[in-house]
Formats: structure tokens, sequence, C-alpha cells
């Protein structure tokens, strides 16, 4: 549409500088001479071509839109478009060494044409972005079950977004990756030479990355801390740990072959269990790695590793030690409005007006307890990186480091958590392991669609170039049709001798002048 609009406005603008350009003084006519002598054409009669040429090249202008015209509301006709190629053969052939301009501008529209749409295409597309659809929305209703078989829902149907936040982690998207702040500190040493670390780290997502359209100012602050615990080891070597000196809260890691060949973490999170809408949380992840044989050393707490001499083969292996330290975390949530601390979205009915209560519910059945530990958990037997090394006997303790693993788990995290309200359009309403649809059950929807999309499936368009284009592509549409009408039959492919000598033999309305000779040649015109 844009690009017929665009031809329409130039031939529009040709035709009209040509019909309104000064007239040239009219030459004097030459005697009429006897049809049966033929004698060379004069000035007189050369200026009359050129006139006459000039005044067909207007009605051809004039017709060149009405053939479009024709071509786009009568399939049958589209052939028109060909009329250009053929009346600047059998027309301006004759005229092209005094009129090569108008060839030139006939040329430079239609080339311009093919440039047009995608130089203009900035203009028209102002995102790739769209209102979500309520009735394409799934989300399970929070009032089936416990909450223990809730979490479980969550697991089993948010899963493929979590692994969606994890792609964006693992490309490294420089968007994602730089929202999320991770600083190491080394705070100390154990007394066999190993590094006591610490972790920090914040992110935070506004109501424009959830995708809300009405409350920009909305944020999710998300801040914690991480340390290396030593003290949480049990002495000896079966890799037994009490998370926060607690008896009752004793872990052992069963070294298993998968967890052998596949190095992991497991994350314990003992607060959110029984309270899942506290903002301050704790939690513990103990990682799986030792006696993993290494094709290199490391000194990372989670990756130490000690050196094997082989004196038959005269070389050096690696296996990561025995009793990696835990990490002991702390993480807290906070929600703020327009700068005020607002607390979980379980209260935003009393501090943000107007919140959808659709959204409050999402925001906090999904975004309650720990966001990290959650993500690690359905990350499952993925959520180190060196879990994306494919060696089975042996892997890159080198290569592995806390530092990487957590901000690889931060980055997926930030990436999930910012699409929740997305996702929800990504569900599906088959594959719902038969739990009601909050969207079927709920009686107060209003603003559940409130939220944006951004894919590049979608295209927001503005909204002026919308309105604006087609009504001038009518106006020229009606404009060049009163212009053309009755050219048609004129302007049928006809061969070039006629068509020269219709030219020649054209009566003049002022002189009543008929000119019915031939020029010697072509270039006698």
């Amino acid at each position: 549409m844009l690009s017929f609009t665009y031809i329409q406005i130039w031939v529009f603008i040709f035709a009209a500088i040509i019909r309104y350009r000064p007239a040239a003084p009219a030459a004097p006519a030459a005697p009429a001479t006897p049809a049966t002598t033929a004698t060379p054409a004069g000035p007189a009669e050369q200026e009359e071509a050129r006139r006459v040429a000039f005044h067909e090249l207007e009605r051809f202008l004039v017709f060149y839109s009405w053939a479009i015209n024709r071509s786009v509301l009568n399939s049958e006709d589209r052939k028109s478009f060909w009329h250009l190629r053929t009346w600047i053969k059998n027309h301006l052939k004759p005229f092209t060494s005094q009129y090569a301009i108008w060839v030139i501008a006939l040329g430079f529209i239609w080339v311009s044409n093919m440039g047009i749409a995608p130089a203009l295409i900035w203009a028209l597309v102002l995102g790739e972005a769209a209102p979500a659809n309520v009735n394409a929305l799934f989300f399970p209703n929070p009032a089936n079950g416990s909450l223990a078989h809730f979490a479980q829902d969550l697991d089993n149907i948010f899963k493929p977004a979590v692994l969606r936040g994890l792609t964006v982690a693992q490309i490294s998207n420089p968007e994602a990756v730089h929202r999320v702040q991770l600083n190491q500190t080394n705070i100390g040493q154990t007394p066999d030479g190993e590094a006591i670390l610490q972790f920090d780290y914040t992110y935070n997502i506004s109501g424009v990355d959830f995708g809300m359209q009405h409350f920009g100012d909305l944020y999710f602050v998300l801040r914690g801390s991480c340390y290396t615990e030593y003290s949480w080891i049990v002495p000896g070597l079966n890799n037994s740990y009490s998370l926060w000196n607690n008896q009752n809260i004793a872990q052992n890691v069963t070294l298993n072959d998968e967890q052998l060949a596949n190095p992991q973490a497991t994350f314990i999170n003992p607060v959110t269990v029984t309270n899942p809408l506290v903002n301050n949380n704790t939690y513990a992840a103990y990682v799986s790695t030792s006696w993993k044989s290494s094709l290199t050393p490391s000194t990372d707490p989670w990756y130490f590793t000690d050196s094997l001499f082989d004196p038959q083969t005269n070389s050096t292996s690696y296996s990561v030690k025995p009793n990696r330290p835990p990490l002991s975390c702390w993480e807290t949530g906070l929600w703020t409005w327009k700068g005020q601390e607002i607390g979980n979205p379980g209260q935003f009915g009393y501090n943000v007006p107007g919140f959808p209560l659709f959204h409050r519910d999402v925001l906090e059945y999904l975004l309650w307890g720990s966001p990290t530990s959650f993500t690690a958990a359905r990350l499952d037997t993925i959520n180190l990186a060196a879990s994306d090394q494919d060696v089975l006997t042996s892997f890159d303790a080198g290569a592995g480091s806390i530092n990487k693993d957590l901000n690889r788990l931060l980055v997926t995290s930030f990436v999930w958590n910012s699409n929740i309200l997305f996702d929800l359009t990504l569900n599906g309403l088959s594959n719902t392991y038969g739990i009601p649809n909050y969207i079927s059950l709920s009686k107060n929807l209003t603003g559940a669609g409130d939220f944006v999309i951004y894919t590049s499936d979608v295209a927001a368009l503005a909204l002026i170039f919308v309105l604006v284009v087609p009504i001038v592509m009518i106006l020229m549409m009606i404009a060049n049709l009163v212009m053309g009408h009755g050219l048609e039959e004129d302007y049928r492919p006809r061969p070039k001798n006629i068509l020269k000598k219709k030219i020649l033999e054209k009566e003049d309305s002022k002189g009543g002048v008929k000119y019915n000779h031939l020029p010697s040649d072509e270039t006698s015109l």
C-alpha cells in the first residue's frame, strides 16, 4: 500500500508539472503542401512534433496512473503495468535524444518505489509489541489444593519458562547480563588455605519490564548475599553437612553415577516452605563435584582439585577434593511503588490503587519466597554452568567457579521473572495437568490483559501512518482515475511507425494545420 501510494503521488505531480507548464509561443503555420509531394520537415514541423510529443507524454503519465488503478481494482487487467515498457519503446524512442530527462524521471519513479517501503518502515513500525489476549492466558487457580500441591503444579507448568530464561543466560544476552549485578569479595582463608568468598547480588524489575501498561513505576528489587560456610561441613570424607548447624537439617551428598557424570547443586529453602509471603528468605546450596575427575586444576571452593601423579605414564591428573563448602545465603525481595515501599503483592490492593487483581495473584504466587533458589530447583540437574559440559568421565574444573554458577542462575532468574506475564500466553490451554484456569474461574478480570507482549511475531504500527496512507492512496486513485478517463483506447500497444505517423498527423487545434508526412529519419525530430 505504501509503495502504491508513492507511485500515485509521483505520477500525479509529474503530470501536473507538464500540464501547467508555461505554453511556448506557437510557431507560424507553414503552407500546406500537396499530399502527393513529400518534402523534408522544416523547423515549424519539427517544433510541432515536439509539442505533440509533450502532449503525448502528459497523457501517458495520466494513463499510467490509470493503468495502476486498473491493475489493483481489476485482477484481469494487471498486464496494464507492461504498458509502461511498451509506451517507452514505441512512443519515446524517436525523442530520447531531446527528451531523455523524461525517460530518466520515469525510471526514477519506478526504481525509488522499490526502496520506499524499507526506507519508511522505521517510522511505520513503532516496536515489536502488542496487547495480550485475555482468552489466551492460562494460570493455575491458586485455590486449587494445598500450597505444596500448587508449587508442584508450577514446576510442571512453568519449567519451560525457566528454560527459556536459561537460554538467554547461556547466550550472554547483553541487556539481561547488565541488569544483574554480582560482586565477589575474598573475606578470609581457612587453615587449609582455601579462600572464604562472599557474593553480593542485586537486580530490579520494573513494571515496564513486566510489560504492564499502567504501572511503570512499580519495581521489584531483589537483593541477596552468599558466602562459603566451611563450619557446616561434618568432619570426615562422606560429604555431609549440618546446614545452619542444625542436626535436623543435615544433608548428605550421594555421589551416584549420574552426579559424577553431571555436576549439580542442591538448594534448600526451609523458611519459605511454611511462610511463602515473607520478604526475607534464607537458603543454602551445596554441590556434588567431589571426587570428580578434571582435565585442569582449580582453586575455586566448589571445584578445588588435588593433583595425582601417575609415574607409569609420567602424567598428572586432577580430581575435585571432597567436602566442598556449601553456600549460606539470604535474599530479600522488596516491592516499591513511586519510590515508596509497599510490602508484598498481597498488599497491592491497598497500596497501589487500581492494580489488577489477576496481576496481584500472579506476582504473589510466582515471586514468593526466594526467586533464586526456586529458579535453581526448576533447573534441576542443569543448575550449574559446569552442567553444560558434555563429558561423562571428567570435566573442566578450571573453567568452573561459584561466580559463574551464580551469575548464570541470576540471569536466568531475572529473565524468567521479567517474563512472568508474557509466559502466561505460552503455557497453552490444553496440557494443564487437569488444573482449573484462573481466567475461567475468576469473577474479576478487570485489567487482566493490560500488559504488552514483546515478540518479533507482532508489530505496533504508528497510528498516523495507518490512517494517512490509505486516505492519500484513495484520493490519488480517484484523482488519477478522473484525469485518465477515456484514455484506454488511445494507449493500446501499437506499432512504432503508426504511432509516429499519428503524432505527425495530429491536427493543430489552433491553426487547423494537418501534417500528413513522415520525417526522413528519426533524428530529424
